[in-house]
């Protein structure tokens, strides 16, 4: 490991042990359970949903930044994380009332843990449920602000290789080693090394994950809700990503069509986990959405 990539992955480790350590949990309704929220920053309220499989450490990147200028409740979405299962079974046959179901939880969390409307950034199943939200709830949410966004109808092309799957015989090497290589496929642009943070991290989503949201990808669930929705919109993928290929200018159209003074943009050496693998760009971008989100992007 080179010396910058061995920065990076000091850095990006003592970010998410400081994190941790930091992050105030609350817990709201899910069912006869509870969703997990983490706490960081003050200011404006911004609500932030992971991606299908995953947990608030999706945005261990961008929360460092965000913070600094707004409170962010930053979610475990139910079924996934420290959350327990939603009340109603999530239908893979009909994902539009499935994902209502979800978008009614999360809004009666935000209900009761901010005082008024919200922004809301959303990653994959996380901008969804988020756009759902939004278009149901609409003196709710100030702004949406979405992440490798998906389910609007537009088939894509499929993963380029096999993913591979873990047994209970495996070692937690063996099974850091499946996820590096699964990263590759679904996340990033390149496989991880197992040992790496990023390796890591999808192996603590994915064993925490009980919720399975993956036909999201194939369905219109977003694309249903972008007619509805009032507020302002804004989006960003990884040109690299799989579930936007190949046909990625359509997406950007889709949403220029509904909203044409959003800030859309694609960001190059990117696979799905965008914000994590462009922190650079991306954080500072959606920082620059969420403090003037009313801006003429186009």
């Amino acid at each position: 490991m080179g010396d910058a990539a061995g920065e990076h992955q000091a850095a990006m480790r003592e970010t998410y042990r400081r994190l941790a350590n930091t992050g105030k949990v609350h817990w709201t309704p899910c069912g006869d359970g509870r969703m997990a929220w983490r706490e960081w920053g003050a200011g404006p309220t911004v609500a932030v949903l992971h991606g299908g499989s995953g947990s608030w450490r999706h945005w261990i990147a961008n929360i460092p930044t965000w913070q600094q200028h707004f409170r962010l409740l930053v979610a475990d979405l139910p079924g996934l994380g420290d959350s327990d299962m939603p009340p109603k079974h999530f239908d893979h046959d009909d994902l539009l009332s499935s994902v209502r179901d979800l978008a009614d939880i999360v809004i009666a969390g935000i209900r009761a843990l901010a005082d008024g409307p919200v922004h809301v950034v959303g990653f994959s199943a996380g901008s969804i449920t988020g756009a759902q939200m939004t278009a149901a709830y609409p003196d709710e949410v100030l702004s949406l602000h979405l992440a490798g966004a998906s389910g609007l109808g537009i088939p894509w092309g499929g993963l380029a290789g096999r993913l591979r799957g873990m047994r209970d015989d495996m070692t937690r090497e063996e099974r850091l080693g499946a996820q590096g290589h699964n990263l590759g496929l679904i996340m990033l642009s390149q496989p991880a090394a197992a040992d790496s943070i990023e390796a890591e991290l999808q192996l603590d989503n994915a064993e925490r994950a009980r919720l399975r949201t993956h036909p999201l990808a194939d369905s219109n669930v977003l694309g249903e809700s972008l007619p509805r929705i009032q507020c302002p919109v804004h989006s960003i993928w990884g040109e690299l990503d799989p579930y936007a290929q190949p046909e990625l200018d359509k997406r950007v159209a889709l949403f220029r069509q509904h909203f044409p003074r959003a800030d859309l943009q694609t960001l190059s050496g990117a696979g799905h986990w965008v914000m994590y693998e462009r922190a650079d760009v991306y954080t500072d971008a959606v920082l620059r959405q969420l403090q003037n989100p009313e801006a003429n992007f186009c």
